[in-house]
């Protein structure tokens, strides 16, 4: 039979890929759904109704049918400039190649694939006859090629001799499975099939998911659970949890049972068996069974598979074990932390490390699925299921525990032994696919409350160019510590982005773009690879607080050390460039031998649990005969379903939905959300709901902006208070990084702080000073100007007064006379122009505003002068001729008076 990718052509699929790219977030779903609608159509009776060959083009990281093709940007470029014959020192060549910096021209980018299409595109015929099948015909080769190590070149030549402009584009980004449809994998499987998403996390197999849910309007039994032996599935991972919280599962003296286990720093692995056969897989469903130190059976397979496969019981037939691979150095016998520069899935018989798996969970044994089971039970099976071996195959050690004081014992004993935290799972928690929060199993690591952990205080020294959202912007930035004497230098530690909101980045390339330079100071020691694009010497730079949960030696690194996973704190905008961490400083966090450092600085304490807020209040008294209507009860979060942690740690209050009319105004969502619809979305997000704002409050959601509350609330400026619009972009796929900064159409009333924020990139009329305008954005602007017409405020003379000294501010040159006013007694005084010209305000009639009245070289009667002002004038005006006027601009400046002035 044949497939539907022989019936669709290429330009027809990256037309799709070029819609959805550029439409709204609203109208992607709607596209794409409309495309596989008219695939499934195409399909004749001879032709399988799978979707598989165009949805593994949709979903390309998640395609595990097809290998890697060893492509980058950097490669992908070195091979077109060989492929075109371009050269690498020709202009054209140097654009591919340095993709990432700006160019000057409007049409040039800094995304890879649009480079390659205004620098190829002009080569290339203007209309092509390739379908689908080619496409995947081309992957499959070059993947093939890959892996046996034979040149790509030839491939790509025959098929970009029948690509157009727009295909190579597409053809750019499917080899490198980056498609930047802002429309992430769980959305797209979502309109593929209702029940693809969760039918994925079982097997995490694509073409699996389109064969069995080939009829969209079939539904399964999404409760049945579908794991398989040598089928991966995404497992269950752990929720986030400061040590600080623990007091949250004993509250009232409530007694809860937990199981405590260390957290490994390691590689998190299924390995999957059955009759003596072994799979193994990573967190991500890539199958690793192939690789030297595996292999799929005793005899034939690599060290591990020959050792465990007489560990297992013997009256074991099949099993799925989830755990942690690690690195065992062979010499000194001990696990070796990930930070340490090996990979745990490529070592080999010749490697100073061998891989060995710690379990600590059973799936699956002798084909009795344990998911449904109480972790206590399957705790059980895994004791019986194998003998451990040091090295090879090996239990997570299980201490059981009842009481607040166990856990900080066993939080503290990790801490001594520079372990990366401890696991903590309640005894009769299930085991939940693809699941994070609300699972029942979390763990604790120092890094997560502030009062433990050494932060430390870098500057910056140098940007690397963003990609996507940030194309042409640095968004990562390498800081440095200083080495005060003998002569002053900064030693490069880390590159961090983590932590910087849009916001920040936009303020960092505003502020230092006079300051960029492309030749490294004399005072900077940087890195011995992988340099920044360009450099700023530290006296024009800031500090960050940088948090991190481990050092590591780094031969990469001048002063020897660099930071594991840095976040950025705090931008320490009230330190000198030179106030920060010195080389000795961070060269004394070490406290022990060893490749990885722990930046824990001591011990938690019960002090530390009882002095930390909890998250949630619980009421001592309960009325049960008063029934509350539900509307006015929040939506419990075991109701709810986790989609993501976007707002994790945040609070909400979401004050009511939306009305008919604010669904017709500005920020309409198109979907008049009621405030449990809110605050169930909310919730799926990891965000925490109260009924009425706090000083925890994060946000206040309004669906009605002219309820007396929300304005009540608006007046008292204390809280951001925004549109359902704001939450809605927020919980986008492309947004899931972290919490999005609010636009401000979207507020409704702000804080102080916010409005200083958002000022300094919008101004009134909501332009944005950083991004260009769209259709939409100008539209936005113009509505906005018509309402400040008609709003429009009538300046007094003191606002024009303060208006002028801030344009004028420091320019002697234009406002000589600014905050002057002169009565001229002869009315025909051309001096009179100039005074006003220079900032000067002329008056008919002698009144108390005036401060000088000019007296001109004609005739005049002083006694009618005199009188004139007398009668009006303040006390200290003064009569002054009017030549000083002319010789004050002669000067460029306000001369001594006393010449002049009239007795």
């Amino acid at each position: 039979m044949t497939t539907i990718d022989s019936q669709i052509s290429f330009s027809t699929l990256c037309s799709v890929f070029e819609e959805i790219s550029v439409a709204k977030a609203t109208k992607k779903h709607q596209i794409l759904s409309e495309f596989l609608q008219k695939c499934r159509g195409e399909c004749q009776p001879s032709t399988t109704p799978s979707l598989f060959p165009i949805l593994r083009l949709f979903l390309l990281k998640l395609d595990r049918e097809r290998g890697p093709n060893g492509l980058k940007e950097t490669s992908l470029a070195a091979l077109y400039i060989r492929v075109f014959s371009l050269g690498r020192a020709s202009p054209d060549g140097k654009k591919l190649l340095n993709y990432k910096e700006p160019l000057r021209a409007k049409n040039h980018t800094s995304d890879f694939a649009e480079r390659v299409f205004v620098v190829l595109g002009p080569r290339l015929r203007k209309s092509s006859t390739l379908l689908v099948k080619d496409i995947n015909h081309f992957l499959d080769t070059i993947s093939n090629q890959f892996s046996s190590n034979q040149k790509q070149d030839g491939e790509f030549i025959k098929m970009i001799s029948e690509c157009s402009p727009q295909e190579i584009k597409w053809l750019t980004r499917i080899v490198l499975k980056e498609l930047k449809l802002s429309m992430g994998s769980k959305k797209i499987l979502q309109v593929f099939h209702p029940d693809a998403e969760q039918l994925f996390a079982q097997n995490s197999n694509i073409k699996i998911v389109c064969e069995t849910l080939a009829n969209p309007k079939v539904r399964i039994n999404t409760k049945i659970s579908r794991i398989n032996v040598f089928s991966p599935f995404k497992p269950m991972l752990l929720e986030r949890l400061p040590i600080t919280q623990i007091r949250k599962f004993f509250i009232d003296g409530r007694r809860t049972e937990f199981i405590i286990q260390t957290k490994f720093d390691g590689e998190r692995s299924q390995v999957h068996m059955r009759d003596r056969k072994f799979k193994y897989f990573t967190r991500h469903g890539l199958e690793i069974t192939r690789n030297p130190s595996y292999g799929e059976s005793r005899g034939t397979g690599g060290f591990l598979t020959n050792k465990i496969s007489s560990l297992l019981n013997p009256n074991c037939r099949s099993i799925i074990l989830d755990g942690e691979m690690m690195g065992f150095h062979k010499e000194k016998r001990e696990f070796s932390s990930k930070g340490v520069p090996f990979d745990v899935k490529k070592l080999t018989s010749k490697s100073k490390h061998q891989p060995c798996l710690v379990a600590y969970d059973i799936l699956l044994y002798n084909d009795e699925l344990l998911i449904n089971k109480p972790l206590e039970y399957r705790l059980k099976i895994l004791n019986s299921a194998f003998e451990e071996s040091p090295g090879v195959l090996l239990r997570a050690k299980n201490e059981r525990v009842t009481s607040m004081d166990d856990i900080i014992t066993a939080f503290n004993k990790s801490i001594d032994n520079h372990e990366e935290g401890i696991v903590l799972k309640k005894i009769d928690s299930l085991y939940q696919i693809d699941t994070r929060n609300g699972s029942g199993c979390y763990k604790i690591k120092s890094d997560y409350s502030s009062e433990l952990i050494h932060d430390v205080d870098l500057v910056i020294i140098g940007g690397y160019y963003g990609e996507g959202r940030y194309s042409g912007l640095f968004n990562s930035f390498l800081t440095a510590c200083v080495q005060p004497t003998p002569s002053k230098k900064f030693y490069s530690v880390v590159s961090v982005s983590n932590g910087l909101t849009t916001h920040a980045i936009q303020s960092f390339n505003a502020k230092f773009k006079p300051f960029w330079t492309n030749t490294k100071p004399e005072v900077i020691v940087g890195p011995r690879k992988s340099p920044p694009d360009v450099w700023i010497h530290p006296q024009h730079s800031v500090v960050l607080e940088i948090r991190a949960s481990e050092m590591s030696e780094s031969s990469n690194y001048p002063g020897g050390w660099t930071l594991r996973f840095p976040r950025v704190e705090k931008i320490r905008d009230d330190k000198p460039f030179d106030d920060c961490c010195t080389l000795a400083e961070l060269r004394g966090l070490k406290n022990r031998r060893g490749f990885i450092q722990k930046l824990t600085k001591r011990h938690a304490t019960t002090e530390d649990i009882y002095e930390a807020p909890l998250k949630f209040k619980k009421s001592r008294h309960t009325i049960s005969e008063i029934k509350v209507d539900d509307c006015y009860l929040g939506i419990s979060a075991s109701d709810v379903v986790r989609a993501s942690r976007v707002f994790m740690g945040k609070e909400f209050c979401v004050i009511n939905g939306e009305t008919m009319k604010e669904r017709a105004g500005e920020g309409n969502t198109g979907k008049g959300m009621t405030k449990r619809e809110i605050e169930r979305l909310v919730m799926e997000h990891s965000g925490k709901i109260v009924q009425n704002p706090t000083k925890e409050t994060f946000c206040v959601i309004a669906g009605d902006s002219q309820g007396i509350k929300v304005r009540n609330i608006v007046d008292s400026r204390k809280y951001d208070v925004v549109r359902v619009s704001w939450v809605m972009r927020a919980v986008e796929d492309e947004n899931l990084g972290g919490v999005v900064e609010f636009f401000p159409w979207e507020l409704i009333g702000m804080k102080m702080e916010t409005f200083v924020r958002l000022r300094e990139r919008f101004d009134e009329y909501y332009d944005d000073y950083f991004e260009d305008a769209d259709e939409e954005t100008f539209k936005r602007s113009t509505d906005r100007v018509s309402l400040l017409k008609d709003n429009q405020m009538v300046l007094t003379k003191r606002k024009v007064q303060e208006l002028e000294r801030e344009i004028f501010q420091g320019n002697s040159s234009f406002n000589i006379f600014r905050g002057l006013v002169g009565v001229f007694i002869d009315g025909k005084d051309v001096r009179a122009f100039e005074f006003r010209f220079m900032g000067g305000e002329v008056k008919v009639e002698v009144d108390q505003d005036v401060t000088d009245v000019f007296v001109g070289e004609g005739n005049v009667s002083m006694i009618e002068v005199y009188e004139r002002v007398n009668q009006r004038a303040r006390a200290d005006v003064r009569i002054i001729k009017s030549q000083w006027i002319q010789e004050c601009l002669k000067e460029g400046k306000a001369v001594e008076r006393k010449r002049f002035i009239v007795t």
